[in-house]
C-alpha cells in the first residue's frame, strides 16, 4: 500500500510540476491536494481525483494571483523557477513559454507521462474530442517554434512531439 502511495504522489509531483514547472509550487500543490482529497475521501483516493484536485488549486491559485498582484521580491536567491524547467536550453523554454495552460497541460501528459488521450480525459475531465485538438494545436505550436530555434535539446523534443 505504501509503495502504491509513493507511485501515486510521486506521479502528482510531476504532473504538478508540469502545470507549474516550480518545485516548491509543485510539492505545495501535491501536499494540499491530498490532504483535501484524503479528508473527503479516506483511503478511495484514486489517480484521476488526485489529479483533478492539483489541477483545480493550480488554476485557482493563478486566478488569485491575477486578481491580487504581488509586487516581486527583488532579491534574486528568492526568484521562481517557473521559467526554468529547462534552463540548459533557453529556445525550449521560451517556446513552452509560449504555450497556453491547457495545451501545455496536455501536452506534458501525452509526451512526458505517456498518458492517451483517453486517459487524459479521466484525468483532466474535459471532453476527448477537446483534449485531442489542444494535443494537436500544442505540438504545431511547438513544432514551428522548435524548427526556428534549432537547438540540440529542442530538436530531440520536436522528434518525441511529433510522433
Amino acid at each position: 500500500m505504501t509503495q502504491q502511495l509513493d507511485v501515486l504522489l510521486t506521479d502528482a509531483y510531476r504532473y504538478a510540476y508540469g502545470l507549474c514547472s516550480n518545485e516548491a509550487v509543485a510539492w505545495d500543490l501535491v501536499q494540499e491536494s491530498w490532504l483535501r482529497v484524503f479528508e473527503r475521501y479516506n483511503k478511495n483516493v484514486t489517480r484521476p481525483l488526485l489529479y483533478r484536485t492539483v489541477r483545480n488549486l493550480f488554476y485557482d491559485r493563478r486566478r488569485h494571483e491575477t486578481r491580487f498582484p504581488q509586487d516581486p521580491i527583488e532579491d534574486s536567491q528568492f526568484q521562481l523557477a517557473a521559467d526554468n524547467a529547462y534552463d540548459h536550453d533557453p529556445g525550449l523554454n521560451a517556446a513552452l513559454r509560449t504555450l497556453p495552460d491547457l495545451e501545455r497541460e496536455t501536452l506534458f501528459l501525452a509526451v512526458v507521462e505517456g498518458y492517451t488521450a483517453t486517459e487524459i480525459t479521466a484525468l483532466t475531465g474535459h471532453p476527448r474530442g477537446s483534449v485531442l485538438s489542444r494535443l494537436h494545436r500544442a505540438r504545431q505550436k511547438l513544432a514551428k517554434l522548435l524548427d526556428e530555434s534549432q537547438t540540440s535539446k529542442a530538436k530531440q523534443l520536436l522528434s518525441l512531439v511529433s510522433r
